[in-house]
């Protein structure tokens, strides 16, 4: 991570993040997808993901709100989720982000990511709708959103030791 003339060049802010995610191990030898290069380390690895993951955060609309994450995380605390009247019911009272805006990412006053809502392509959405029928049969569920099937396909790794799929996809692929 240093030039050829051997001086660093290496982003203050992403080494800080990516020592912090080494520490943690969010990165691994198990679970970085290869092997080290010679003279290449775990650190080197992270710095290099969270740089990608930085250079792709650059040309989002960035909209700022005025609450904080600290404030919506005191109200998820008590149920575990937010109450069933927040969003209000009343949808004038919040802002229509149409599509048109591309990548968008919700700020609080300090920073913090409170959302965030990617375009997905349309040749990924054809894909998956093409797709569709080789998923195990699942019931829809209600609610005042509409019927809907949802799949926790994820991979957890900030509070474990290794990251690892979600339950729901080893049930459904235990290959």
């Amino acid at each position: 991570m240093t030039s050829e003339s051997g001086t660093s060049t290496q982003d203050p802010s992403s080494l800080a993040a990516a020592k912090h995610q080494v520490n943690n191990h969010t990165y691994t030898l198990n679970n970085i997808g290869r092997a080290l290069l010679p003279g290449e380390t775990l650190l080197d690895v992270a710095y290099a993901k969270i740089k990608q993951w930085r250079e792709l955060e650059t040309g989002f609309t960035t909209i700022k709100y005025p609450i904080t994450f600290a404030r919506l995380k005191e109200r998820t605390k008590r149920t575990g989720h937010p109450s069933k009247d927040f969003p209000n019911a009343n949808p004038v009272k919040f802002k229509f982000l149409p599509s048109s805006l591309g990548t968008v990412v919700l700020l609080d006053g300090h920073k913090k990511k409170l959302g965030f809502r990617c375009v997905i392509p349309k040749e990924l959405i054809a894909q998956l709708e093409e797709t569709e029928h080789i998923l195990p049969a699942k019931k829809a569920k209600e609610c005042r959103c509409g019927k809907y099937v949802s799949r926790h396909y994820v991979l957890w790794g900030d509070c474990m030791k290794k990251v690892q799929p979600s339950k729901e996809y080893r049930k459904d692929y235990p290959h």
